[in-house]
């Protein structure tokens, strides 16, 4: 899997994948698809019910083998009444979300960028609220906040609200920014200096993009809105995201920490304290790497941490100690949780 570095050599490197050229105020949506028929017609909905114009929809069938292509093309033919609204469906072999995305990318001319994942929503204001934003400031993307809701668990919902105080590099190095697609939405000029999605990635494509378009050499230009603007869906069909816990998921994600890592070493705007946090994320996913008994994840954790140049506290040095202890240490970690939850039932 290829890292994309930072700086001035990626951005000459990376500028002629995409067109750089867009119509000035068009709206991108750009919706990817995998046997969603059941559901695909909620989000496109989503896209049409905006109140912003002008807006180009395009559906990338990826290799789908339900009847989704039926159902889209269905609907593409009962939305044709509005001339600032335009939808264009494109059928792929099956090659992976990233591909479908990129592919959609490349046939797009809009200024302004928006994923849209086939089970998501997004709020009929979002676009509209965004765009006034980068109109009114030279941002290169715009957070907002989403919820998530659970069909069938009787519509339970969470909501997470965009940040509009906290430096967003510093949230990701903490671990408390997690930018799916529905939080983000780009001005072009960023989604061709990022490149293309990643499409040796299976999982955590999200978040390895993210990464590459947030933590640059040149601080990336943002505005954050609080309100909650989309909404994910869970509990319907297979997702990507099922594999996150699974030995292969783990292998992407401690992939996307390294392209992280390899940016923060070319950032001289990241605090130092704010990097020791991160050092000890690393160290704890390895050492429940080790736990797991996926000890060639452990050593890569405990190598990625070490080759930031950080002076570390007491219980980092305790927690990269653990770490290179490898399956030891992943056995201290494990009855470190079994005596914590001895400890609650006895409290209880």
């Amino acid at each position: 899997m290829a890292i994309l570095q930072s700086g001035n050599k990626e951005d000459r490197d990376l500028k002629f994948w995409l067109n750089p050229q867009f119509t000035r105020g068009l709206a991108t949506i750009i919706v990817p698809i995998y046997n969603r028929a059941a559901i695909i017609e909620e989000t496109l909905n989503s896209a049409w019910l905006q109140t912003y114009r002008p807006i180009e929809l395009i559906i990338i069938n990826d290799g789908s083998t339900d009847h989704t292509e039926e159902v889209v093309i269905r609907w593409i033919g009962s939305h044709q009444n509005d001339p600032e609204f335009t939808a264009t469906y494109y059928y792929q072999n099956n090659a992976g979300v990233c591909a479908a995305r990129n592919h959609a990318l490349r046939k797009s001319t809009g200024e302004f960028i928006q994923f849209l994942d086939s089970d998501d929503l997004i709020h009929p204001v979002r676009m509209e609220k965004v765009i006034k934003l980068f109109n009114e400031t030279n941002c290169e993307y715009v957070e907002t906040g989403f919820e998530v809701f659970f069909k069938v668990r009787g519509d339970l919902k969470q909501n997470h609200f965009g940040h509009t105080v906290s430096d967003h590099v510093d949230l990701l190095l903490l671990g408390r920014l997690w930018p799916n697609t529905l939080r983000l939405t780009y001005r072009r000029n960023l989604i061709v200096k990022t490149g293309p999605w990643n499409e040796s990635m299976k999982t955590f494509t999200d978040y390895e993009y993210a990464i590459r378009a947030l933590v640059r050499r040149s601080k990336t230009r943002y505005q954050s809105i609080g309100e909650i603007l989309a909404s994910a869906r869970r509990d319907h069909g297979q997702r990507i995201s099922d594999i996150h816990k699974t030995q292969e998921g783990r292998a992407f994600r401690i992939h996307c920490e390294s392209v992280l890592c390899d940016r923060v070493k070319r950032c001289d705007y990241i605090k130092n304290d704010i990097k020791q946090v991160f050092i000890s994320r690393l160290y704890s996913l390895g050492i429940r790497s080790n736990a797991n008994g996926w000890i060639e994840h452990g050593r890569q954790c405990f190598e990625i941490a070490d080759s930031l140049p950080v002076k570390i506290n007491s219980w980092c040095k305790f927690k990269r100690l653990v770490c290179r202890m490898g399956r030891a240490g992943g056995m201290i970690y494990k009855y470190s949780l079994f005596f914590k939850e001895l400890a609650r039932k006895q409290a209880a």
